[in-house]
């Protein structure tokens, strides 16, 4: 809601440019909590609760496509997956940008733009980004630092370019 001298309050519209700039900075954001994670050293219970997202994550994919449950099933793993990561890094300022970069649309770990009828695409683009998860995580465990801030990065970056997918076409007016 956005408050409007004299007239009340309005429904406040988001662009598409918005938008995929937020998933940007939410990139950075987890490469900055990534580098923060291996250069602390990865603590077990973080692994280990990366380690079930991962196995959560394969046997959804396993199935070999995706319906509105598994999607679901898909949104909340992946929203755990990134706010482990966020916890993990123990940064109460980067804690607070990113939650606040996320009230916008569509930008959060959770988000999935796609209807049931694109649940083929959903799958496809789910397939990429969990063996970018695979990836992040291996670093993470090895202690690389700056590969970890890199992939999470590009991984960020790989769902900006999937959302545009998604929402080309349904925009109106170049509003969300």
């Amino acid at each position: 809601m956005v408050s409007e001298p004299n007239r009340g309050f309005s429904v406040r519209t988001f662009t598409l440019h918005e938008i995929l700039a937020a998933v940007d900075v939410r990139g950075v954001l987890e490469g900055l909590a990534c580098r923060l994670i291996a250069e602390s050293g990865l603590r077990k219970s973080t692994e280990t609760a990366l380690d079930e997202c991962l196995r959560v994550g394969r046997s959804l994919l396993a199935v070999g496509h995706f319906d509105e449950f598994s999607a679901k099933r898909w949104s909340e793993m992946n929203e755990y997956f990134h706010s482990t990561i966020l916890d993990a890094a123990d940064s109460p300022p980067l804690s607070a940008a990113h939650a606040l970069n996320s009230k916008l649309p569509l930008v959060g770990a959770g988000a999935i733009a796609f209807s049931a009828e694109e649940m083929e695409t959903a799958f496809k683009f789910m397939q990429t980004a969990h063996a970018e998860h695979e990836r992040i995580v291996t670093a993470l465990r090895q202690g690389e630092a700056a590969r970890s801030e890199n992939l999470i990065r590009e991984h960020a970056y790989q769902s900006r370019d999937d959302l545009r997918s998604a929402l080309e076409g349904k925009t109106k007016n170049g509003n969300i």
